[in-house]
């Protein structure tokens, strides 16, 4: 049997970017990037016997709100 765990952080923000929304040029510095995890966790478990081998593995993440 083995087990591992991971755990990210995801700093995703815009440094030096403009956009046109409906004709208005809006600047998006220091902004975060929509849709995109701050936290990345994952967790599993592992079992490979001589004749059977299996593997679960859960993934979650989380945005800043």
């Amino acid at each position: 049997m083995r087990g591992i765990a991971t755990y990210a952080w995801h700093d995703a923000t815009f440094l030096d970017y403009e956009q046109d929304f409906d004709g208005t040029l809006t600047s998006l510095d220091g902004k975060s990037l929509e849709m995109s995890p701050q936290h990345l966790a994952s967790v599993g478990l592992g079992y490979a016997g001589t004749e059977f081998h299996a593997e679960a593995t859960r993934t979650t993440s989380a945005s800043a709100g």
